[in-house]
C-alpha cells in the first residue's frame, strides 16, 4: 500500500507493484486507462477525496458508486446486523 499525492506517484506505485493506493492524486485527471491498469494488477484504491467530500457535507461517495466505470469495480458489503 502506497500513499500517493500526485498522478506521477500513482503511476510509479503501479509500475513498482504496489497492491494499494491511498489518498490518490488530485493534481490532474487520470489517463483513460488508469482504472483498467489498476484493476488488472488487483490494486485497491482508498479514494480519500470521497471521504473529504462526505465530511464536507457532500454526497458521501455516491458519485463513485454510481460511476459507470468505477462503480462495478467496487466491493460493497452490506452493513452487518
Amino acid at each position: 500500500m502506497v500513499q500517493v499525492g500526485d498522478y506521477d506517484a500513482a503511476l510509479l506505485a503501479l509500475r513498482s507493484g504496489a497492491d494499494g493506493l491511498v489518498s490518490i492524486f488530485a493534481d490532474r485527471a487520470p489517463e483513460a486507462d488508469f482504472g483498467r491498469r489498476a484493476a488488472e494488477r488487483g490494486v485497491f484504491v482508498v479514494p480519500t477525496p470521497t471521504v473529504l467530500e462526505a465530511t464536507a457535507g457532500g454526497v458521501s461517495g455516491l458519485v463513485v458508486v454510481e460511476d459507470p466505470v468505477l462503480g462495478p469495480r467496487l466491493l460493497l458489503q452490506p452493513p452487518s446486523a
